[in-house]
């Protein structure tokens, strides 16, 4: 995966306390995201489960309430997805989508090196995808804004075939304000069952 020297082993999982669990041994991978860069996706989904388990105080009970083979079959899925990933971004989504199936929304992961990056915060109108089942996928688009025209083009270009391999697309668009042809414009051909037409304002 192309990480730099800096970026290694900065994986973390955040519970909803509040409690970082620094994932040393997952996604300590530096090989480059080409020919191997799915098998350094799949090591760091390889080393999730045993380190949610001992780290994670809520992961036991979890999986003894909803069954091994539960996760066992997720970890299979999710192993498959990442086969097409070619960065660290595609891996990341994967590993996110993973980690729902131990406590939805109380386990997520962040790359340590960007978090260490003064910011202004988080953008929360950036587009986001999610694998929520092997038939269903999330697409969240908070905005059209011009400014989010790149992120929305290269969220879908990247999840491309994760979308193509799900028969149920969910797009989100709730509080989104509208925006920009030009950015809504990769979206078109997802939602669009016929040809159609465009006149301009003109």
């Amino acid at each position: 995966m192309h990480r730099s020297s800096a970026s290694r082993a900065t994986i973390a999982c955040c519970t909803y306390v509040g409690v970082v669990l620094l994932l040393a041994a997952v996604c300590a991978s530096a090989a480059a995201m080409e020919p191997e860069g799915d098998a350094a996706c799949r090591g760091d989904l390889d080393a999730l489960p045993a380190f949610l388990l001992e780290n994670d105080s809520g992961a036991r009970d979890h999986v003894a309430r909803q069954g091994q083979a539960v996760f066992d079959a997720a970890l299979v899925r999710a192993r498959r997805d990442a086969s097409d990933a070619r960065s660290d971004a595609d891996c990341r989504d994967i590993l996110r989508s993973y980690l729902r199936i131990y406590r939805a929304g109380r386990l997520g992961i962040t790359d340590l090196a960007s978090a260490a990056t003064p910011a202004a915060g988080p953008d929360t109108n950036a587009p986001s995808f999610e694998v929520l089942s092997p038939t269903t996928a999330l697409l969240v688009l908070p905005s059209f804004d011009s400014r989010q025209e790149a992120a929305v083009a290269a969220l879908l270009k990247r999840r491309a075939k994760a979308i193509d391999a799900r028969s149920n697309l969910i797009i989100d668009v709730r509080r989104n304000g509208g925006g920009d042809d030009s950015t809504y414009a990769p979206v078109l051909p997802l939602i669009e069952a016929n040809l159609r037409r465009d006149a301009g304002a003109e």
